[in-house]
């Protein structure tokens, strides 16, 4: 699971932005070449499944490996960050989906204040990764304020994957030194 923490930079970064690009002009390309146009929507399709998978597997495996490793280690912390992002990713492929074609027009309102529970809790999950990662870092319990750069990093992922990779990588080469 920890395998895609131990990429480099410009692997993740090639998995999360490089390779659903070469899917998409594939489509493209194919869609020219044979005049279907349905091969562009599924390979976009294909993109956009393999973005986020990589981005929110990145955060999923990021959030749990750096909070183990760090000083205040709390199951019911751990069990909060599950919960919340299991609870984003069920309301963004499922719940808000359904609903958009159940309501109605006039409905919009419901749906953009149930869309908040995905984002607040996707917010959280960010902000729980970020915040586990400075505490390694300065090796003790850290405020909120300590942690935005790496929050707003971890959020535009494509381009904080440069600064936040290393350290992680940095941090996952350390416990492995210090277990030998």
């Amino acid at each position: 699971m920890t395998k895609i923490l131990r990429l480099k930079s410009w692997q993740t970064f090639g998995l999360i932005i490089i390779l659903p690009i070469i899917f998409i002009i594939l489509g493209a390309i194919l869609s020219i070449i044979t005049g279907i146009k349905a091969s562009v929507i599924l390979l976009s399709f294909i993109a956009a499944i393999t973005m986020m998978i990589s981005y929110y597997g990145w955060i999923w495996t990021a959030g749990i490996a750096m909070y183990k490793q760090g000083i205040t280690y709390s199951k019911r912390k751990l069990n909060v960050f599950k919960l919340l992002f299991v609870l984003a990713l069920f309301f963004s492929l499922f719940i808000i989906p359904i609903l958009k074609t159940a309501l109605s027009v006039e409905s919009l309102y419901l749906i953009q204040i149930i869309g908040l529970v995905p984002l607040v809790s996707f917010f959280y999950c960010i902000y729980f990764t970020a915040k586990s990662i400075r505490n390694i870092e300065m090796q003790r319990k850290i405020r909120t304020s300590y942690m935005f750069l790496d929050f707003v990093l971890i959020w535009i992922l494509p381009i904080g994957i440069w600064i936040i990779q290393p350290r992680v990588n940095e941090i996952l080469s350390n416990k492995e030194e210090k277990a030998l």
